[in-house]
């Protein structure tokens, strides 16, 4: 004699929930993260725009200069070159940019990132073709006796040049 006791199934809107209740489950838990993805794909797109990254108050005056000032990043603007062909990042490095916002856990002003010289180049080819495009200077900057110069130890993007030369020759 079979001693188990079973105890009916709900029925009604109670059964199906219990019945169904991990397809249900799985359900809710994939729209959920599709409506997520959905929301990090749209903000990942706005963040081309330089107006999204001057949402950030610490970010605003170097979108203001990417598009008012006589710096590189200007004339960057006017090449059509944004924010982000320069100031790459994966999305887990936009989420801690973000959360450092958030936090209050960034220097004032921001630090100066040092970028490569592959970075540069992916747009100006070489320093052979720069050398040529600047060989009429009496002082030639990019066909330096001093091999090895990161671009930007002349070039700032948000704010002036330096003229790196300077500091030891007169012409």
């Amino acid at each position: 004699m079979d001693t188990s006791t079973t105890s009916p199934s709900p029925k009604g809107l109670k059964g199906f929930i219990a019945r169904r209740g991990i397809a249900c489950t799985i359900i809710i838990a994939l729209f959920i993260l599709l409506v997520a993805a959905n929301a990090v794909y749209a903000l990942w797109e706005a963040s081309y725009n330089p107006s999204f990254c001057s949402l950030c108050h610490i970010i605003r005056p170097y979108v203001d200069s990417y598009h008012t000032s006589q710096y590189l990043d200007n004339i960057h603007q006017q090449a059509n070159v944004g924010c982000k062909d320069c100031h790459v990042t994966s999305p887990i490095g936009a989420l801690k940019e973000v959360a450092a916002y958030v936090t209050g856990n960034y220097d004032n002003p921001l630090t100066e990132r040092k970028m490569t010289n592959d970075m540069c180049l992916k747009c100006h080819r070489s320093y052979e073709s720069l050398a040529e495009r600047t060989a009429h200077l009496n002082r030639n900057p990019h066909n330096s006796h001093w091999p090895n110069l990161r671009c930007t130890v002349c070039h700032k993007s948000h704010r002036p040049e330096e003229n790196y030369c300077a500091q030891c020759h007169q012409d």
